[in-house]
């Protein structure tokens, strides 16, 4: 099958050669928004910037690699949204300027960038004490693993939250993820994200 695959590549490379310059160059063309959409955002009852803490637990219960435990809810709290969408939802029955969509992106924190190709987060073993072969793992609003590596619309399989009378609640999740073979090493945890709340 190899053999077949590397015969194809060469009969399609011989015919684009054949072709005129045009098909070795093209046009990229982008498409975005900016949008007035301004929300009051609060992680955890606090502020926008906030400090999540997992529960102390047993080794025993990360003692093989993949094993997680100490789910840990991250709630996001929308409130005072004033939004500027061009598809307001027809059902809704308040103001179109009071409700839509949203959603959390997750990306690295100023400064620090604890993102892992496997989308987890790493945990900071600079400070006194580290655990060891631990990582976080934030899980969507579905309670399903995000991918952090990836962009916006492939970090989780949730769909956006709806914005209703200009608020909305977004139950995300945190837990420790076992990394080693042999499970977690005891230690110390932390670790940092950052987050944007995107608008549809």
């Amino acid at each position: 099958m190899k053999h077949k695959l590397l015969a194809i590549s060469s009969i399609m490379a011989m015919a684009a050669t054949a072709q005129t310059a045009m098909a070795d160059s093209g046009t990229i063309e982008f498409e975005g928004a900016i949008t007035a959409t301004t929300c009051d955002v609060t992680v955890n009852g606090q502020t926008n910037d906030a400090l999540v803490t997992l529960p102390t637990i047993s080794q025993s219960l990360l003692k093989t690699e993949g094993a997680v435990a100490g789910r840990t809810p991250i709630k996001f709290e929308l409130t005072d949204c004033i939004l500027a969408v061009a598809n307001p939802d027809p059902t809704a029955t308040t103001d179109p300027a009071l409700q839509g969509f949203a959603k959390v992106y997750f990306n690295a924190a100023t400064g620090t960038d604890f993102i892992n190709p496997a989308g987890r987060l790493d945990i900071d073993d600079t400070i006194a004490d580290a655990a060891t072969n631990v990582n976080l793992q934030i899980l969507g609003t579905d309670n399903v693993a995000m991918d952090l590596s990836q962009d916006v619309d492939l970090q989780g399989t949730a769909a956006s939250t709806k914005i209703e009378n200009g608020a909305a609640t977004m139950m995300y999740g945190v837990q420790y993820y076992a990394t080693g073979a042999t499970g977690a090493g005891i230690g110390k945890v932390s670790s940092s994200v950052g987050y944007e709340i995107h608008y549809e």
